[in-house]
């Protein structure tokens, strides 16, 4: 039964790595999409435009 309620937290700190992993650049490649790579165009965009928030 203990299983059934460690995944949910197991999956939510294997994305939050994952994501930390491709915003810092070593992660997934460049040619599939990820949050992370998301995140850090979204980061590249507010400092040429930050009228975009």
């Amino acid at each position: 039964m203990a299983t059934i309620t460690y995944v949910p937290f197991l999956m939510a700190a294997s994305i939050s790595t994952l994501v930390s992993l491709d915003f810092l650049g070593f992660g997934m490649p460049i040619v599939s999409a990820s949050l992370g790579e998301l995140v850090n165009q979204g980061k590249n965009n507010l400092t040429t435009s930050p009228r975009l928030i």
